[in-house]
C-alpha cells in the first residue's frame, strides 16, 4: 500500500460505492483474525489519509448513517475475544478523521465498550483521546455537549 509503484487505479476502486461497507464488515465478521482486522484498520485509515480521492468520496468510509455504535458492539457481540491495543486506537483514528457529531459519540461509544478490557488498553485510549483534545480545539465543546460522557470516560 506505501510502494510509490501503486497505481492511482487501487484507490479509485477502493473508494468505489459499497467497498468501504465490505471493509467494515470485515471487521465484525469472527471468522477473521484480529491481525486481519487491524490490517483492514489500517487500509482504511490509509485510504482515509490519502490525497488520491476527493472528501466527498472518502465520506462512504464514515458511519453517518450506522454509527461506529453499531460496529462497537456488533464486534463485541459477534466476536468473543476483547479489543486489541491496535484495533481501539485504529478504530478512534478513523473517528477522529471526520469532525461531527458521529465520530465524536463513536468515540464515547469506543470507550464505554473498552470498560470490559485490560487497563493497558484503557491508557492506550485515553493518551489517544487526550492528544486529540488538545490538538483539536472543538474537541472539548464536542465531547461535553454528549449525554453521559463522564460515565463513559470514567469507567
Amino acid at each position: 500500500m506505501q510502494s510509490p509503484s501503486l497505481n492511482d487505479h487501487f484507490y479509485y476502486l477502493m473508494f468505489e460505492p459499497r467497498r468501504g461497507d465490505l471493509l467494515w464488515c470485515i471487521l465484525i465478521d469472527p471468522s477473521f483474525s484480529s491481525e486481519i482486522r487491524h490490517q483492514v484498520i489500517r487500509l482504511i485509515l490509509l485510504l482515509l489519509r490519502s490525497n488520491k480521492a476527493p472528501s466527498r468520496t472518502k465520506a462512504r468510509f464514515h458511519l453517518r448513517d450506522a454509527r461506529y455504535l453499531g460496529v462497537c458492539h456488533l464486534r463485541c457481540r459477534n466476536i468473543s475475544d476483547s479489543l486489541t491495543i491496535k484495533e481501539a486506537i485504529g478504530l478512534l483514528d478513523i473517528m477522529f478523521m471526520f469532525n461531527d457529531d458521529a465520530a465524536y459519540q463513536g468515540a464515547l461509544g469506543l470507550a464505554h465498550h473498552l470498560q470490559w478490557t485490560s487497563i493497558e488498553i484503557k491508557l492506550a485510549y485515553c493518551r489517544r483521546l487526550i492528544t486529540t483534545l488538545f490538538a483539536k480545539p472543538e474537541a472539548p465543546t464536542q465531547f461535553a455537549s454528549k449525554t453521559g460522557w463522564q460515565d463513559c470516560l470514567a469507567k
